[in-house]
Parts: C-alpha cells; sequence; structure tokens
C-alpha cells in the first residue's frame, strides 16, 4: 500500500523533532561541562541561553504556523516576530565576543558590569536589529532571495511571481528590511501606537507582514550557514 504524502505541516514537525534532539544533546554536553573543569566558564551559560532562545523561537514559529492555517494572520504576524526576536537574542549569546567588541556594549558596560547574560536580556527587537545591522547578520544582497522564489513558484502563477520580484528589485539588504518592518507591524499590538501612527491592523497588511517575515527568518538563517 502506498504512503500518503506528508504535508507541509508535518515535514516542519519532522525537522523541527531532529532540531530539538540536537539541541537536547548539546545542553547534555554543556551540562557535563558544568559539572568539570569547565564549571565556572561564562561561555558555557551563554551558549545554554543561547539553546533556550532557539527552543523558543521553534516555538513561536510553531504557534505562528498554528495561527496561519486558521487564518488569523495578525496573531500570526505577532508571534512570527518573536520567533525572528529569539533567533537573533540566541545569536547574540552564540556570538558573544563578537558582541562585546561592539561600541553598544562598551558604552552600556558601568550598568550591567561585564555581565553579557544582563546586556542582552535588555535587548528588545529593535536593539536587536541595530546590533544585527552592525554585525551583519543579514546578507547584503539585493532583491528577493532566490531561495523565497523558489518556494513561491510552486505556490503562485507566473505573473504573479514576476510582479512580487519586481516589487523588491532595487531594494538592498532586503532581509533587514524586512524585519524591520515586521517590528513595526508588531507595535500595533499596541492601541496607543495604532493611534499615533492612524493604523489599525488588517487581514491583507498581516499577510504582507507574515510573508515578509519569511524572507527575513530565511535571509538570517541563509547567513549564519555561510
Amino acid at each position: 500500500m502506498n504512503e500518503e504524502p506528508r504535508t507541509a505541516n508535518e515535514l516542519m514537525q519532522e525537522q523541527f523533532a531532529l532540531f530539538r534532539r540536537s539541541l537536547d544533546e548539546l545542553r547534555g554536553i554543556l551540562d557535563r561541562l558544568q559539572m568539570g573543569p569547565a564549571s565556572s566558564d561564562p561561555r558555557v551559560t551563554s551558549f545554554k541561553d543561547g539553546i533556550f532562545c532557539l527552543e523558543l523561537a521553534l516555538i513561536f514559529y510553531e504557534e505562528a504556523n498554528r495561527a496561519v492555517q486558521a487564518e488569523a494572520w495578525f496573531a500570526a504576524s505577532s508571534i512570527a516576530s518573536s520567533a525572528l526576536e529569539s533567533v537573533l537574542l540566541s545569536k547574540c549569546f552564540f556570538e558573544e565576543d563578537q558582541i562585546r567588541k561592539l561600541p553598544k556594549f562598551a558604552q552600556l558596560k558601568k550598568n550591567h558590569k561585564g555581565d553579557f547574560g544582563q546586556f542582552a536580556r535588555a535587548q528588545d527587537l529593535g536593539k536587536l536589529l541595530e546590533i544585527a545591522a552592525e554585525v551583519s547578520w543579514f546578507p547584503d544582497s539585493a532583491g528577493l532571495p532566490q531561495i523565497m522564489t523558489s518556494i513561491l513558484s510552486s505556490h503562485l502563477e507566473e505573473g504573479l511571481l514576476s510582479d512580487l520580484i519586481l516589487q523588491f528589485q532595487g531594494i538592498t539588504d532586503v532581509g533587514r528590511a524586512c524585519a524591520d518592518h515586521v517590528r513595526k507591524y508588531r507595535n500595533l499590538l499596541h492601541p496607543a501606537v495604532c493611534l499615533k501612527e492612524g493604523q489599525q491592523p488588517s487581514r491583507e497588511g498581516a499577510i504582507a507582514i507574515t510573508f515578509l517575515f519569511m524572507i527575513a527568518f530565511l535571509s538570517v538563517a541563509r547567513a549564519s550557514q555561510s
């Protein structure tokens, strides 16, 4: 008997389960290091915090996906932004040495007394995006990422895909630009921001932001693999 092909959600859950197992194994290694000669090494603690943030990213991503399936688009875009924030925060912990060299860290050093964990925990999505720009977490490329074009080619008609590609032509640092739009739209969770901006969440706007989140998310992932 032929098996039914797995859905995109099932494939995603399978990959997430594998990733979670890898994170659990890595955490186990770090736990053993802390019980031995690395018991006082702050880098081990930072790596464990980074793992924690990656696990959060998986949770938020799954929740955003559930919201998409239910067509709760504003909920999806808002939770997705937390997934992006979690990934960026994890990169802070994994790349502590690089972050410590930034003027931003030196300026705040007196307040947190060199405690990197305290510094990292004070970063919101806006501040993390500033750090991302300084340390080039988003690849410096223009236009819609090729991987996104490949994904959309199986879902959109050729004419619609061509129009979409044209919308992104000439935009440099696309991933960073998309991430900033995601941040601004999530701020509409605050009624005072909606009033100040004269803007309310909409189905169309949230669908667009969910799409922009995917571009930003893939851009960060691509930069991490390079």
